[in-house]
């Protein structure tokens, strides 16, 4: 038996178990053929029952035929190819009634043409149906498939720093980034720390893409912050015997941890279509972007103002579609370091981040490293929230201590959750 593409979208939604690609993908009959119409009414009652799609043994107990489809493609691949075929069908379809129409009276233009209309209405409606909703029949299963998929998946991304945690609720697939500071102020440890933090502790694949620097030093600082041993001392091979044998210790951990993270040279992978196809392949939804401002573009005609908007405009594109999340980090221009000299140490706003407002207009998040190396930053930094999701703003301090190796949160003070009488009773 020959199988329909319908069939293969269902299957292969239900293997992913992802309620929230079901609802973005905005399914409908018409997009089925009539046997496999039941198939789709069936899976979708139960989504909207159970506010989950139905396991593979449950869709195949329902529908044995559904057993013997193979789907080694990813959703998005059979939607596609079910929409190519619903396009064909329809445009088939009119073009052989506005035919039929005029054959049997040459005079019927009108008709004609309004079968036409109708047939282009019809594919206009289904090619853009993703990107529009209608509140009123869609809202409520999306919103709801996100409540309850969110409720139960880990796939949101963290900073590592609970005052942007709990601020922000988390990063969310679709969510672009932004690191911003001046040169050689410490975006990269930055990245690097909330890089770490999603891989170590979220447990989830992470693809970190450097423009500026080698393999080898970005290794240096994973490991030394993997390990909470001394940068300094490792890049001229200082460690005492103690330390040392606490560092290779910590080096066969890596190989222990569940989740993958790739480190990418920025000439390997350097504009942002090679980057998410690279991501993709590697199964990463998080990637870190080191340098973004120095990303090409396909055009290399551009200059590097619209070539930086047109690639943050293609991350955030590029997250959507794949439900990833990008960190990025850039660099204020020079209106910033004028401001900041007569300002002080922490002035800065979106609008002073280099190259392009469009980084600052598109990015879900903003956070800006404002403070050089002086004697009040030895130990600790501020980092300023220039957006928030819903337009918050305010400070955090961190941690900068190179001994430690630590970049965690100091100031607001992290309080405990309290999630029991126990607990309360030990914190009151």
């Amino acid at each position: 038996m020959s199988y329909g593409l319908g069939l293969k979208v269902i299957k292969r939604l239900c293997v992913d178990q992802n309620p929230l690609a079901w609802q973005k993908a905005k399914l409908s009959p018409v997009l089925f053929k009539p046997y496999e119409q039941p198939v789709y009414e069936w899976v979708a009652s139960h989504l909207s029952q159970h506010h989950t799609l139905p396991q593979i043994e449950t869709l195949q107990a329902q529908f044995p035929d559904t057993g013997a489809i193979e789907v080694p493609e990813p959703a998005s691949y059979y939607v596609l190819l079910s929409e190519q075929q619903y396009f064909y069908n329809t445009l088939n379809t009119v073009n052989l009634k506005s035919q039929e129409t005029l054959k049997h009276d040459q005079n019927a233009h009108e008709a004609a043409a309004s079968i036409l209309r109708d047939g282009l209405r019809s594919i206009t409606e289904q090619k853009y149906r993703v990107r529009i909703m209608d509140v009123s029949h869609d809202a409520a299963g999306l919103v709801m498939s996100a409540y309850y998929q969110s409720a139960i998946s880990d796939i949101k991304g963290q900073f590592g720093w609970p005052y942007m945690d709990n601020q922000s609720g988390g990063v969310m697939p679709g969510d672009v980034i932004s690191f911003v500071g001046r040169p050689a102020v410490g975006k990269t440890w930055l990245t690097l720390w909330t890089a770490l933090h999603n891989w170590t502790v979220k447990k989830l694949n992470v693809l970190y893409v450097s423009m500026e620097m080698m393999t080898l030093p970005i290794a240096q600082r994973i490991t030394a912050l993997y390990t909470k041993t001394n940068i300094a001392q490792l890049k001229v091979s200082g460690y005492s015997t103690v330390v040392l044998k606490k560092f290779t210790t910590g080096l066969k951990a890596l190989s222990l941890e569940k989740a993958k993270m790739y480190v990418v040279d920025g000439n390997l992978a350097t504009n942002v279509e090679d980057l998410f196809a690279l991501a993709d392949m590697l199964e990463c939804k998080l990637i870190f972007i080191d340098g973004a401002y120095l990303l090409r573009h396909k055009n290399v005609r551009l200059d590097r103002f619209t070539r930086a908007a047109e690639n943050v405009e293609l991350i955030k594109r590029y997250c959507t579609d794949q439900e990833a999340m990008a960190f990025c980090s850039w660099q204020f221009n020079r209106e910033a370091t004028k401001k900041q000299k007569k300002g002080g140490s922490d002035s800065g706003d979106l609008e002073d981040i280099g190259y392009s407002d469009s980084i600052g207009q598109i990015s879900s998040i903003a956070l800006g490293l404002f403070q050089e190396d002086s004697v009040e930053t030895l130990k600790t930094r501020k980092i300023q929230v220039l957006k928030g999701r819903n337009g918050e703003i305010g400070q955090f301090s961190i941690a900068w201590d190179f001994n430690a190796m630590s970049f965690a949160q100091t100031n607001p003070a992290i309080v405990p959750e309290v999630t029991t009488e126990s607990d309360l009773l030990q914190w009151v």
